[in-house]
């Protein structure tokens, strides 16, 4: 896929494993133990899915603000639309997020995805969020496609609960 974008893959492979961590296992019990902030998360679906759902409600948990609206609002803000030298796809980059990748169903949302393929993100426009982890090695330079499925459908289903149609875009 890199290829086919024109882009370089050594970009790719030059950002997502530096060269002093190619031998590194994230998997082994040193790599999930270790402090590498970006770059090694270890969560389970329903703890992801819960700081995606202060999220999705604009900084706001059990009735308690968690974040500010100023502070919410800069880190939603898309900064960026372009495709950059890493990814194929444009990611409109916001302030460690990116957008929702589904298979059509458009959301306003926002969220990340790691390397292996776990995910998750937000929805503040229908007040939703979504995690997904697994515990297999899948690497792929966007994510498990099972995400994107996953994605599509659960915004499907919670459109035909908020507008009463579950539609495909």
């Amino acid at each position: 896929m890199i290829q086919w974008s024109g882009q370089d893959p050594k970009d790719f492979q030059d950002a997502m494993i530096p060269k002093a961590m190619k031998d590194f296992s994230f998997f082994s019990d040193a790599g999930l133990s270790a402090i590498i902030p970006a770059a090694n998360g270890v969560f389970t679906a329903q703890s992801l899915a819960k700081i995606y759902a202060m999220l999705a409600n604009k900084g706001v948990w059990n009735g308690q603000e968690l974040m500010n609206a100023q502070v919410f609002d800069e880190l939603s803000h898309i900064q960026y639309t372009q495709r950059d030298r890493i990814m194929p796809l444009p990611m409109h980059w916001r302030l460690g997020y990116h957008r929702i990748l589904s298979l059509g169903k458009r959301t306003h949302g926002f969220g990340h995805m790691g390397f292996n393929g776990s995910g998750a993100w937000c929805d503040p426009n229908r007040h939703l969020s979504f995690a997904y982890t697994h515990n297999f090695t899948s690497a792929s330079i966007t994510g498990d496609y099972r995400l994107w499925g996953l994605t599509q459908e659960t915004l499907r289903c919670a459109d035909q609960q908020l507008k009463g149609k579950k539609g495909w875009f």
